[in-house]
C-alpha cells in the first residue's frame, strides 16, 4: 500500500523497480496498492519517480520466504529486519527544512612506502570545504578523524611534512541504504590515507627514516591466559624472548620478564621489530591474537619515550583488525606435547616445471644461506604443481641467499633474498586465497617466491644489474637488484680499532626494501661495490669488519679513483678503505692478479674445456706471470693482465658432451660365444650368430671353429665400430687361437676356467686350437676300414643342403664339435704320419672299394 504521513491512500505517482540492472515502472492501482512479480531470495530497490508534491527516499528489500502458524508458506519483503509492508511518501509541503547530518569519520594514516604501517608520528590534514573553508585535523597514532556534512564535497591536503607527502584528495559524502560514506573521486569508499615516504633518488638516506634515536619504552605487563581467564605473570615465573629488528634486519637481544613484566627496552624510535618466543621457554608461549589466529611473536614498534608500544601490523580489511596500541603481552602454558622452535618448517616451495619443455631436476640441491645459518633442499618427485623441495626450516623475517648445486653443471639459478614472512593480517578471505600464514617472497621485489625459477648453468648472471646511488660515488654489481635501492652511510670512525692513527674512511653500505623500509640482505654471492674516492688517494687495504670488530682483507683493483672491492656479502659488514701515506711510494697491488694466476692454474678450471680456449687462456696467464714478476709494474699493467686473464678464463669454452655410454653383451643362442662392447662399439638391437665350420688349414689339429657374425635390425650383416671382448667356452685348455681369413693368422688371448677371452675389431672365421690330433686307427681288434657310423652310409651326402654343420646361422655349441672329433671321420681327420706313402695308398683303395660295394648293396636292398 501507498500512503501519506495521514494514512491516506495516494495512487497519483509512479515507482522505479530495479533488480540486476534491470528496470520497470509500476503504479498503484485505485485501492492504492502496487502489484509486481518478485523472485524469492531476489533483492529489489524501489524509488519514487520525481515528484512536485511528495518525496520518498530509496527501499530496498529481499522476497524472503518463510512459514505461518499454520505451517503454509508465507513470503515476505525484508529490509534487513525489517518487513516492508508499505510505502510512505512524505508530502514536501508540510516537511520543515531538513537539517545536514554531520558525522565523524575515521581514517587509517599509512606509509605505503613501509608495506602499508601505520604512521605514529602526528600529521596534520587540511580538509577545505564550500565557501574555502578550512579545518585542519590531526593524526595520532596511525588514526585522523573528520567530521563531515552530508552531501558536502572536501579537498583533503596533508600538510607539507619533511617525510611524507600525499597528493590532493578530492572527497564527497553521500548515504547509501541510509548509511552515510566518504567517497573519493573515483567511486570508491574513502577509508585510508597512505602516505609516501620522499625521496631524493636511487640513494635511500632519505627515502626511509632509519634513525639512530633510541628511546626507551615502558614495561609491558605480561598476562597468562588459563581456563579462558588471564591472570598476571607471577614474579617467580620468567618467560625469554628474543628481540629482532625487523627493519634493520638483525638480533638485537635475549630479554626475560622480571616480576611479571617485559622490561623497557631501548629501541631506535622509528624500527620495527619483533618479539619472539624464546626456544628457552619450558612453561609459555606467547599467545598474540591480533586477527583471530594466535601467533607467538610480537610485531611492534616504538610510541615515544616511556610509552607503550604500538602495533606495526594493523591493518586487515578480510578479518577482524587489530588494536593498535599494546596494553600487555599475553602467554599461555605449553601443551604437553608443545615444543618452541624458532624456525618455521616450509613444505610448499617447489621447483618450477616447463610443461613444453620438461627437465629432470632429481639431483639438484638447492642452498639456501642466511648470515644466521645454511639450509640445504633436495627434490621430490614432480607432482601437478612442479617439483617439490623437502621441507626446510627458516628464520622468520631473515634473508636467504639461494644457489644451485648440481654435479651434471646443467642448472643455476639467479641469486635473490629468499625471505619468509607473517602475514596473519591477511585474514582467511583474502583475495588471493592464501591465507594467514607465513610466506616466503623475494625481498628485492616484493614477488611470491613459492615457485624457484631454474636456468641454463652459465645465464645465471645474465640478467644483472646495477645500482648506483644518485651522487654517483657509489654503485653495486652482482645481482639482479630489482625493485632495491642503495643506501650509503659514513658511521663515526672511533667504531673502528686496529687502525688508529691510519688513514681510512669507514661505509656501510646497504641495499633497502624500499616497499617495506627494511634492509636486504645478501649472505652469500659474488658482489664488487664500486666506490669512488678521492682524487689522489690510493688504496692500500680494504677490510670487512666483523661482528666482533676484527678486520678481515677483501680484495680490491683501483683504477684511477675508483676502487672496486669484491665481497661475498651485502648489507652484513661494514666496509673499510684504508689508504697510503701520500709520500710513501706508489707500489701496484698484485693481490687480485696473483688469486687469477691461481684459478687459471687451478686444474678444475680448465676440466672439459676445448684445447683451443685452454691454449689462449696459457697465453694470458703467461702475460699475467711476467707482470707478477715485474717488480715495477704500474697499476694499470696489472690491472690489464688481470682483466685480460680473467676474461679469457671466461672464455673458455666446454668440451661437446659425449653421449652416455652403456655397456652392451651379445650372446649367441646358447651363449656358449659372448661379444661384450659398449653403445660406442655395438648397438642393443644387434643379433650374434655363430656357426661351426671346417678349415682346410687346421688338419690334422684338435680344434673347434666358429663362422662369428653380427646382424642389425635389417638382418643385414655388419661389424663392430670398435674394439670388442670375445668370450668362447671351450672343452679344454687351449694351445693357439687364429683368425682364419684366407690364411692363418695367430692371435693373443687369455684362458681361465674353460673359457678363452680375446679382443677384436673384426669377426669372420676363429678357431680354437687344443692341440695335435690323437689318431685312433691302429687300436687292437678294431677295423680301422669299417664305417664308424652312420654319418659315413653310402649314398648320404654329408655336405648336402639342409646338414647341420652346414646350415647358414645355426649355433654350434663347443662340446658337440668335440664329440664329433672323436667319433667321426671327418676331413679334419688325417692317419697317423708314421704310415708308409705306399701302405697309405694301398690302404684308401682298398677301403674305397669295400664302400662301394657297401653302397651298391644297400642300393640294391632299397
Amino acid at each position: 500500500m501507498v500512503t501519506d504521513e495521514k494514512g491516506s491512500s495516494i495512487k497519483d505517482v509512479s515507482f522505479e523497480v530495479t533488480s540486476d540492472g534491470k528496470t520497470k515502472i509500476v503504479k498503484p492501482d485505485n485501492n492504492s496498492a502496487i502489484n509486481f512479480g518478485v523472485e524469492e531470495n531476489k533483492t529489489y530497490t524501489i524509488k519514487l519517480i520525481s515528484n512536485v508534491k511528495y518525496e520518498m527516499e530509496d527501499v530496498t528489500f529481499t522476497c524472503i520466504k518463510g512459514v505461518s502458524d499454520f505451517g503454509t508458506p508465507i513470503y515476505r519483503l525484508m529490509n534487513g529486519n525489517i518487513e516492508i509492508k508499505s510505502l510512505l511518501l512524505k508530502n514536501k509541503e508540510s516537511q520543515p527544512p531538513v537539517q545536514p547530518i554531520e558525522k565523524e569519520f575515521t581514517f587509517d594514516v599509512l606509509c605505503g612506502s613501509c608495506g602499508n604501517a601505520p604512521i605514529a608520528k602526528e600529521l596534520s590534514f587540511e580538509v577545505i570545504g564550500r565557501d574555502n573553508n578550512k579545518v585542519t585535523y590531526k593524526s595520532n597514532s596511525g588514526v585522523v578523524k573528520f567530521k563531515l556534512v552530508e552531501n558536502e564535497e572536501y579537498n583533503v591536503k596533508l600538510v607539507e611534512d619533511v617525510e611524507y607527502e600525499l597528493s590532493d584528495i578530492k572527497i564527497n559524502v553521500k548515504k547509501l541504504n541510509g548509511e552515510l560514506k566518504v567517497y573519493k573521486e573515483d567511486g570508491t569508499v574513502l577509508t585510508e590515507f597512505v602516505m609516501k615516504k620522499k625521496s631524493t633518488g636511487n640513494c635511500v638516506e632519505d627515502l626511509c627514516d632509519f634513525s639512530d634515536k633510541k628511546i626507551t619504552m615502558s614495561e609491558i605487563p605480561i598476562k597468562v591466559l588459563e581456563d579462558d581467564m588471564e591472570r598476571d605473570l607471577k614474579p617467580n615465573e620468567v618467560v625469554t624472548f628474543n628481540l629482532y629488528n625487523a627493519t634493520k634486519q638483525e638480533r638485537v637481544a635475549e630479554i626475560k620478564t622480571i616480576n611479571g613484566k617485559l622490561p623497557a627496552l631501548e629501541v631506535y624510535e622509528k624500527d620495527d621489530y619483533i618479539l619472539f618466543t624464546s626456544d628457552k621457554n619450558k612453561d609459555f608461549i606467547m599467545a598474540d591474537a591480533p586477527f583471530i589466529k594466535e601467533v607467538s611473536e610480537l610485531y611492534f614498534r616504538a610510541n615515544g619515550d616511556g610509552n607503550l608500544p604500538i602495533r606495526h601490523k594493523t591493518k586487515n580489511p578480510y578479518a577482524t583488525g587489530a588494536h593498535l596500541n599494546i596494553e600487555r603481552i599475553v602467554v599461555r602454558p605449553l601443551e604437553t606435547h608443545e615444543k618452541i622452535n624458532e624456525k618455521y618448517k616450509i613444505n610448499y616451495v617447489r621447483i618450477k616445471q616447463d610443461k613444453n619443455n620438461p627437465q629432470d631436476y632429481s639431483k639438484v640441491k638447492v642452498i639456501f644461506t642466511s648470515e644466521y645459518d645454511t639450509v640445504v633442499a633436495t627434490t621430490l618427485p614432480e607432482d601437478e604443481w612442479g617439483v617439490p623441495l623437502t621441507p626446510i626450516e627458516l628464520y622468520e623475517n631473515v634473508q636467504y641467499s639461494v644457489r644451485i648445486e648440481d654435479p651434471d653443471n646443467k642448472f643455476a639459478i639467479e641469486n635473490f633474498p629468499f625471505t619468509l614472512v607473517d602475514k596473519s593480517e591477511r585474514g582467511p578471505n583474502h583475495p588471493k586465497k592464501w591465507g594467514d600464514g607465513k610466506y616466503v617472497f623475494d625481498h628485492s621485489s616484493c614477488g611470491n617466491a613459492t615457485f624457484l625459477n631454474l636456468v641454463k648453468k652459465g645465464t645465471e648472471n645474465d640478467n644483472n644489474t646495477r645500482i648506483t646511488c644518485s651522487n654517483g660515488n657509489t654503485t653495486v654489481s652482482g645481482m639482479n637488484f630489482k625493485d632495491l635501492k642503495l643506501q650509503t652511510i659514513r658511521p663515526d670512525k672511533s667504531l673502528v680499532k686496529g687502525l688508529e692513527g691510519k688513514d681510512f674512511d669507514l661505509f656501510r653500505f646497504k641495499l633497502i626494501n624500499v616497499k617495506r623500509c627494511e634492509v636486504s640482505k645478501m649472505a652469500d654471492g659474488n658482489f664488487v661495490i664500486h666506490r669512488t674516492i678521492k682524487d689522489g688517494k690510493i688504496a692500500k687495504n680494504v677490510y670487512q669488519v666483523e661482528k666482533d670488530g676484527s678486520l678481515t682483507k677483501l680484495t680490491f683493483n683501483q683504477i684511477g679513483n675508483i676502487v672496486d672491492i669484491n665481497t661475498k656479502t651485502l648489507s652484513i659488514y661494514d666496509t673499510v678503505i684504508e689508504y697510503k701515506e701520500e709520500n710513501s711510494q706508489v707500489e701496484a697491488n698484485k693481490e687480485s692478479l696473483q688469486q687469477a694466476v691461481d684459478k687459471a692454474k687451478n686444474p678444475e678450471t680448465t676440466k672439459d674445456k676445448t684445447d683451443e680456449s685452454i691454449e689462449a687462456m696459457n697465453k694470458a696467464l703467461a702475460k699475467a706471470e711476467e707482470v707478477l714478476a715485474k717488480e715495477d709494474a704500474t697499476q694499470e699493467e696489472v690491472n690489464k693482465a688481470e682483466k685480460d686473464l680473467r676474461d679469457a678464463i671466461n672464455s673458455l669454452v666446454d668440451k661437446p658432451q659425449e653421449p652416455e655410454v652403456e655397456k652392451v653383451e651379445l650372446k649367441n643362442e646358447d651363449s656358449s660365444i659372448v661379444v661384450s662392447g659398449d653403445t660406442n662399439t655395438l648397438e642393443k638391437d644387434w643379433k650374434l650368430l655363430t656357426k661351426g665350420v671346417n678349415p682346410s688349414e687346421l688338419v690334422g689339429k684338435e680344434y673347434d671353429s666358429y663362422d662369428i657374425n653380427l646382424k642389425d635390425a635389417n638382418n643385414r650383416e655388419v661389424q663392430p665400430k670398435g674394439e670388442v671382448t670375445v668370450t668362447i667356452k671351450v672343452k679344454a685348455k687351449v694351445e693357439k687361437l687364429y683368425h682364419i681369413d684366407g690364411r692363418l693368422k695367430e692371435i693373443p688371448f687369455t684362458y681361465e676356467n674353460g673359457e678363452v677371452t680375446f679382443k677384436t675389431n673384426h669377426f669372420s672365421v676363429y678357431a680354437v686350437v687344443y692341440g695335435d690330433k690323437q689318431d685312433d686307427n691302429n687300436k687292437p681288434g678294431e677295423d680301422n676300414n669299417k664305417p664308424e657310423n652312420d654319418n659315413n652310409k653310402p649314398g648320404e651326402d654329408n655336405n648336402k643342403p639342409g646338414n647341420d654343420n652346414n646350415k647358414p646361422g645355426q649355433d654350434v655349441k663347443p662340446e658337440d664339435n668335440s664329440k664329433k672329433n672323436r667319433t667321426s671321420k671327418k676331413a679334419n681327420k688325417l692317419p697317423k704320419t708314421n704310415i708308409s706313402n705306399v701302405s697309405y695308398a694301398l690302404t684308401s683303395i682298398l677301403a674305397l672299394g669295400v664302400v662301394g660295394v657297401i653302397g651298391y648293396k644297400r642300393k640294391d636292398e632299397e
